[in-house]
Formats: C-alpha cells, sequence, structure tokens
C-alpha cells in the first residue's frame, strides 16, 4: 500500500520535471528567436540589401551606357549630312536644358521628373544628366561630355537595419557602405546635384532638397557614376601612319591668324608652331626635324631631332577608309546613295543652283568620273561675282592629277586609284585666314544708301557692298550714313571675300501674302523672308510688318586654305598597294586622308595641310606644315570614355 509521503513525493518529482521542461523550452526559444533575429537582419543585410547594392550599380551603368549611346550616335553619321549638334541627337524621353549641374542648353536629361524604371517589376530606375561642358580647339560645335547617371535600386523586406557595425571585435560590417535610405535620398539633401558642399545651405542652383525614397514601402539603394566622353578625331597631329615615317621637316600654323609664318615665328605665333605632331603606326622612324611631340609603335624616335614628348611604346591603329564608314559617305553608284550627280567630264566644273521653294540655295554638288586631270573647279556666285561657299565632292574611280580649285570652293576627292602631280600644278585658290565679317549685304551701292530701318546699337556695324572685287562700308549714322572701311584681319584684302547664303525664316507666295503677314514680335526684326513668286528677300525691319529688300549672305566662317582641298583614298578591297605621289617644284595646299596609300614626295616641295597614310616619306629638302585648324574641321569619326569613376559620397 502507498502511504502519503510516497504520493506527494511522486507529484514533486512530476513538477519539477515539468518546470525543468519548460525552462529548458524557453531557454531553447530564447536561443532560437536570437538566432532567427540575428539570421534574419543578416539575411536582410546580405540577400537583400547587397543584392539591392549590386543591382544599383547595374542601374546607373545601364543610364550611362543609354547616354553613351546618344553620344556615339552622330559621331558615325553621313559626313554629307551632319548633325546640328555633334555628338547628341536629343532623343525619345530626353529633355533641355538639364537642371543639373549645367542649366544651359547644351545639358540633356533623362528621368529627371519621373526616373526611367526597369527591371523586374520595375524595382530599377535611373536618372541621367549629360553636359557638353566644352569644345574641343577651334571648333564651335565639338565637344567633350560628362554623363554622370544615377541609378536606384529598391530594396525589399522591411526598412530596418539592425546589424551592428562589426561583425565581431576584429571584422567591419558594410552596412554604413551601402548608404541606404529608408525615407529621403541622403545624397540629394546632402551634395545636391552632385557639385554642392554639404555644409552648403540649400538653394536652386546647388539641388539641395528633401526627395523621399521611390517607394513608402520600400527601402531604396542608389548608386552614381560619371564618365567623360570625348571625341576621336579623323585628325590626331601633321602626320599619322599605320606604317613606316621617314621625313624631313614638320612644323605647324593655324590659319585662323592668316598664313604660315616659319618654323620659328615671333610671339602670339610662336605657340602655333610647334603642334606638328607624328604617330608612327610601326618600328621604322626617322625625321631630320620634327617640331612636336612624335609617337611610335616600337620605334626609336629620339628627342635630339624633336622639340617636343617622345613616346616609342604606343599601339597605334589606322583605320581602313570605307565607303559608308565615316569620313568616307556612300558613293555614287552604291546602294543607299541619295545625291544626283554628273558623269560627264568636263575641263571645267562650274556648279548651278537656284533656291528651292523654300527659298534655301543648294551648295553641293556631286560628280564621278573615271580619272581627274586637268580641271578647273569653280563656285557659285552673287549676281555681281562674289564667290559663294560651294562643296563639290568628285567621286574618280581611277587616277588623280592636276587640278585648280577655285576660291570660294571646297573640294572632296573620293578616289581608288593614284595620285601623282607637280605641286605647283594642284592649284587651291583660295586664302588662310579669317574674312571680314559683315552684318549687311547690298547688290550695289544704290542699295547700300537706300536701305532703311537702321537704330542706334547698329552704329559702328560693316556693310558689304557686291562687286567684282566687293568693297565696305562702316555704318556712322542711322540715316544711313556710310564711311569707306578696309578690312582688318590678317593677311585678307578686301578682294578675299566669299559668302555664305542665309536661310530665310519666311516663305510666301507673292508680295500681298508677305506684306499682309501678322503675329511678329521684336526678336523677329531682322531675320529674312523669302518671296517665291519673284525668288527674291526681304528682311524684316519692324514688325508693322515693314520690308526691306536684302541679299541672304553672310561671310564665310572657313579659314584654312588646305581645308579647302581634300583627298580621300578608298582603301582597295583586295589589299593592293596605291600611292600618292607629290613631286617638285612649288607649293600645295591640301588635307589627305588615305589609309591605305604610301604618301611620298621629292625635291624641294612645301606641303600645307595634314596626312593620314600608310607610309609617309619625304626626300630632299620637302617640308611639311600642319594647320592646326584642320583638327577641328570634321566630325568625330566616334567617341570614346576617357574616364570613368562611382560618386562613393
Amino acid at each position: 500500500m502507498k502511504t502519503a509521503t510516497s504520493t506527494w513525493s511522486q507529484k514533486n518529482e512530476r513538477g519539477s520535471t515539468l518546470l525543468v521542461a519548460m525552462s529548458t523550452i524557453l531557454i531553447l526559444s530564447l536561443v532560437g528567436a536570437g538566432v532567427l533575429m540575428n539570421c534574419t537582419t543578416r539575411f536582410n543585410s546580405t540577400a537583400n540589401q547587397v543584392k539591392g547594392w549590386k543591382e544599383a550599380l547595374t542601374a546607373a551603368e545601364a543610364g550611362a551606357d543609354v547616354a553613351f549611346a546618344e553620344i556615339r550616335k552622330n559621331g558615325l553619321v553621313d559626313p554629307m549630312n551632319p548633325p546640328a549638334d555633334p555628338g547628341f541627337a536629343s532623343a525619345s524621353g530626353w529633355s533641355s536644358p538639364a537642371p543639373s549641374p549645367m542649366a544651359t542648353t547644351n545639358s540633356w536629361a533623362l528621368g529627371n521628373t519621373t526616373p526611367f524604371g526597369f527591371g523586374n517589376a520595375g524595382n530599377l530606375s535611373t536618372k541621367v544628366t549629360v553636359d557638353k561642358f566644352a569644345y574641343i580647339p577651334g571648333s564651335t560645335q565639338v565637344g567633350y561630355y560628362r554623363v554622370r547617371s544615377v541609378g536606384i535600386a529598391q530594396v525589399s523586406g522591411l526598412k530596418r537595419t539592425g546589424m551592428d557595425n562589426r561583425v565581431d571585435g576584429s571584422t567591419k560590417g558594410d552596412n554604413l557602405l551601402r548608404k541606404i535610405d529608408f525615407g529621403i535620398d541622403h545624397f540629394i539633401s546632402t551634395y545636391g546635384y552632385g557639385d554642392a558642399l554639404a555644409t552648403a545651405s540649400p538653394t536652386g542652383a546647388n539641388g539641395k532638397t528633401m526627395v523621399a525614397v521611390a517607394s513608402v514601402n520600400r527601402a531604396q539603394v542608389s548608386r552614381r557614376v560619371e564618365l567623360i566622353a570625348i571625341p576621336v578625331m579623323l585628325i590626331e597631329g601633321a602626320v599619322k601612319t599605320s606604317g613606316s615615317f621617314s621625313g624631313t621637316t614638320v612644323d605647324s600654323y593655324d590659319s585662323k591668324n592668316g598664313g604660315y609664318k616659319g618654323a620659328n615665328p615671333a610671339p602670339p605665333y610662336d605657340t602655333d608652331a610647334h603642334d606638328g605632331d607624328v604617330i608612327d603606326g610601326s618600328s621604322s622612324f626617322s625625321a631630320g626635324h620634327i617640331y612636336g611631340d612624335v609617337t611610335t609603335n616600337g620605334g626609336s624616335a629620339s628627342t635630339n631631332n624633336i622639340s617636343g614628348v617622345v613616346d616609342n611604346n604606343v599601339p597605334i591603329v589606322v583605320p581602313t577608309a570605307t565607303p559608308g564608314v565615316s569620313p568616307i559617305p556612300l558613293l555614287p553608284g552604291m546602294a543607299g546613295f541619295a545625291y544626283t550627280y554628273d558623269s560627264t567630264a568636263p575641263s571645267t566644273i562650274t556648279p548651278t543652283a537656284t533656291p528651292d521653294a523654300n527659298g534655301i540655295l543648294k551648295r553641293s554638288f556631286w560628280y564621278t568620273y573615271s580619272t581627274l586631270s586637268g580641271v578647273t573647279i569653280n563656285p557659285l556666285t552673287t549676281a555681281n561675282g562674289t564667290p559663294i561657299d560651294t562643296e563639290v565632292n568628285i567621286y574618280v574611280t581611277g587616277n588623280v592629277g592636276d587640278i585648280q580649285v577655285n576660291e570660294g570652293v571646297t573640294t572632296h576627292l573620293y578616289f581608288r586609284g593614284n595620285v601623282s602631280s607637280k605641286a605647283k600644278n594642284t592649284n587651291d585658290n583660295n586664302v588662310d585666314g579669317p574674312v571680314q565679317a559683315w552684318t549687311w549685304f547690298y547688290t550695289n551701292a544704290a542699295a547700300r544708301t537706300g536701305a532703311t530701318g537702321f537704330v542706334a546699337g547698329d552704329i559702328g556695324k560693316i556693310a558689304y557692298q557686291d562687286g567684282n572685287p566687293g568693297s565696305y562700308y562702316k555704318l556712322t549714322a542711322t540715316t544711313p550714313t556710310w564711311a569707306a572701311y578696309t578690312p582688318v584681319s590678317p593677311n585678307v584684302p578686301a578682294a578675299n571675300t566669299v559668302c555664305v547664303p542665309i536661310s530665310p525664316k519666311w516663305v510666301y507666295a507673292n508680295a500681298a501674302a508677305r506684306t499682309a503677314a501678322t503675329g511678329f514680335v521684336a526678336t523677329d526684326v531682322g531675320s529674312i523672308a523669302y518671296q517665291a513668286d519673284t525668288k527674291a528677300y526681304y528682311t524684316l525691319t519692324a514688325t508693322t510688318p515693314t520690308w526691306a529688300t536684302v541679299m541672304p549672305y553672310a561671310a564665310s566662317p572657313l579659314m584654312s586654305r588646305a581645308g579647302h582641298l581634300w583627298y580621300y583614298g578608298i582603301s582597295p578591297a583586295d589589299g593592293s598597294a596605291r600611292s600618292i605621289t607629290i613631286s617638285p617644284p612649288g607649293s600645295l595646299w591640301a588635307a589627305f586622308y588615305a589609309p591605305s596609300y604610301d604618301f611620298s614626295t621629292n625635291g624641294n616641295p612645301d606641303i600645307y595641310g595634314v596626312a593620314v597614310c600608310k607610309t609617309f616619306t619625304q626626300n630632299g629638302n620637302c617640308t611639311f606644315h600642319f594647320d592646326k585648324q584642320l583638327a577641328s574641321s570634321n566630325l568625330p569619326l566616334d567617341y570614346r570614355v576617357a574616364s570613368y569613376i562611382e560618386d562613393v559620397r
């Protein structure tokens, strides 16, 4: 029989067992909860936040890639149809000007108001700004671009961290590095568009403001990259070869200051004389004297006969000249060629053109011949004989010899054969240096003295009176009163005047339509209208409207004599040999782009221009003078990324 004591003892033992079990369960639950909480925090930090950190960089680089593709787009266009803004075409979704960091017409933004979303369920987005922050020397079109791209990745999971900054006593955590935003974008509130100091007060100019995260329910990670895109230009120095270089004397000048002034001119022209850079794509290099830098691909150039920097360990690539690939357009007879051309081979080429229905004068012409030699090329002219800038493009399937290019003509020769000429027999009759700019163009003295509508701000401006040669006048009073004026541009007499047409702003069928037009504002004064029935031009002198007859021309901006004659040698498909040979005596002003051609001169010719060729050889007392203006006179072949950084603030 059981006693009372034994019954109590058994109950006590059962209670102790239950307490121990419950304590064990409690301890295990606490340990499990701690492990689970720690794992959840670390999972949130590693799986979610690390994923978001990496995806944000992907988004930032995707935005930068889109911007860079837009920049490159115009670097690969048909050179016969250059874009208004080489290097960037404002595509769908882009807006200009960008709000940051340069609110100018040379800036563009994508996704500024609403970030451009993509990814799984739109969890990734990007905002991009592009700034053309500078132009290459000598150009008013081709520039350098800065791309700033922000990549934003939304982080799944709870909007919290909780992970210590140290994993253990010696290992640092990285949640601070990730800079997760839970409520506001920390970067914009601290640095604005990216150029503000953290201590600066918020302003509309620096962009510092409070911007909420993309989703109130999710944290986000943002990363920023910045890259600089620079143009790859057709011309990179005086001479560039893919093969050997053997030269005598190479130096430089700048045609904007007039003609060549010697290898060691007096200030201020001395700074233009030592940029005759040579790029030799082989290990075979020899030279008399180079006034500039020299780059070779394994050569033995030394500073003994070179005034600039020498680098003998640079890989050099000279692409072939292929039709349809910049700078060579599609040529006559090829699919996609979009121009009319004349296949006749006269001894003189004299283009003719009349304004089209919109009053725009055609100034570009195409011709194709089997050979070209002994041909004189003339420009369009105004009624009284003043040359109009005219572009003559000639495709030659065979050899090229002597030609004469008269003032006002820019000639592009695309050829498949060889070139052989005496320097004196290839005449480029254009001039170096800028021509005198003018504000008004008049056909004769009666048109000039009968002009009206002048205001006080016009006094001191220049008028050009057409003729052969023409003459210049300065406005001294609004009545009008004119005083004879002598051009002051260097080395350019009054006779050396070339003009370019100005496109009309309005087109009217007849005089009644023109005089009845309304809606003009003050900024329209000075703009030009074209009257189609009489093919006449008028300028608006008052918004009433009041009209005055005008010749729609302005002074030509072209200043390089060598830049008026370009030789483009098409690379043979079979790799066969081609040559350009310039013989003495005399001087030649021209630019040569013939990557598959052997270029050679002998005797004593002076060549002014630039050369891109396969090999370059000079014998005797030859000299080669690089016109620096040619480096910026063409569209880029492409763009490349010169620098890439991530802004880790």
